[in-house]
């Protein structure tokens, strides 16, 4: 009989890359992600954001992820937050609480990409029309530019009042991109 008695270990990505959330992502949501270290699938992840408790699963390869959709932090001002993590295997043993801070600041100009073909999936038959990519902006004034890189070719729109961008690859250049 095996009786399991220790404690994982988990860790916290950035918030996001700059681990700063500005307007875009607190319009749109983001992701939360870390691993456990060593790999315990099927610990329940529970995260807590400014109030809130988020819930996810611990992957096979000993990843998680969790979705934070927008109204979980549509209170959140300019300013510095807290985000802490704690992990329960399946034996019932819980991981020390891992605490990171992020920041808020809505006063930058600030871009948000939508799935791409609405679905983020490419098939051959949005490539036959050409690839629709999108958005929305904050704080880009109406006919700002925004520019898209694919393949080393930059693709170029212009916001409208709303902040809403889109564009669209011409067929040759999206069925150029390589599957995976």
């Amino acid at each position: 009989v095996n009786v399991d008695t220790s404690s994982p270990n988990v860790t916290l990505n950035p918030v996001t890359v700059d681990n700063t959330l500005d307007s875009a992502e607190l319009n749109t949501g983001f992701t939360l992600n870390g691993k456990t270290v060593p790999a315990e699938p099927g610990a329940a992840v529970t995260v807590n954001l400014n109030g809130t408790t988020l819930t996810g699963i611990v992957g096979a390869d000993g990843s998680w992820s969790i979705a934070v959709s927008p109204s979980v932090v549509s209170g959140l001002t300019n300013g510095t937050y807290l985000v802490s993590v704690t992990v329960t295997d399946t034996a019932g043993n819980v991981s020390q609480t891992v605490t990171n801070s992020f920041n808020v600041d809505t006063t930058a100009s600030a871009i948000a990409i939508n799935p791409v073909e609405s679905d983020d999936k490419i098939s051959a038959a949005d490539i036959a029309d050409g690839l629709t990519i999108s958005g929305t902006s904050v704080r880009i004034p109406e006919n700002g530019t925004v520019t898209i890189t694919l393949g080393g070719v930059q693709y170029t729109t212009t916001v409208n009042a709303s902040g809403f961008w889109q564009l669209t690859i011409p067929t040759a250049a999206a069925a150029a991109i390589a599957d995976g």
